[in-house]
């Protein structure tokens, strides 16, 4: 009796912990579907951009693919405020998803994680996903390539 008594309590516990945990908010991880293009900026003041990937490519698509995917299993560590952010003197690498109704999300790099932001809010979230991470940090370059 006591052990199922300990269990239950603890199986409560678990739930609440999990219950409490800030959702990322509805349409902050776009639906496969929503995203028509995406591109990457580089930090560092360099001027360097992406090519535009769009969905109605097949390299566009699976890159796209790709990306959803990552956000998709992404940990969600919260939303930030200005305060929350560190600045550093070399600002990070921009992900900008181009939106079917005309909007962007915008994922940066930070220092340990990345930072997510629909245009349409004020507010920042800030997500670990490693893949995503590296990838927005060098592997785009080979991947997707830049313009001239």
């Amino acid at each position: 009796m006591r052990k199922t008594y300990m269990l239950v309590i603890s199986c409560l516990f678990i739930l609440l912990l999990t219950g409490c945990q800030e959702k990322t908010p509805p349409g902050l991880i776009p639906e496969l579907s929503e995203v028509q293009s995406l591109y990457v900026a580089e930090g560092m003041n360099t001027g360097v951009v992406s090519k535009v990937m769009d969905a109605d490519s097949p390299s566009g698509k699976e890159i796209i693919e790709k990306i959803v995917g990552w956000l998709d299993e992404a940990e969600n560590q919260g939303k930030v405020g200005d305060e929350g952010i560190t600045m550093t003197s070399m600002p990070g690498n921009v992900l900008v998803l181009t939106l079917t109704d005309g909007k962007n999300i915008i994922v940066s790099t930070g220092q340990t994680s990345l930072l997510i932001l629909a245009e349409d809010s004020i507010e920042r979230w800030k997500l670990y996903d490693e893949p995503l991470m590296t990838w927005l940090a060098y592997g785009w370059k080979e991947e997707i390539g830049s313009e001239p």
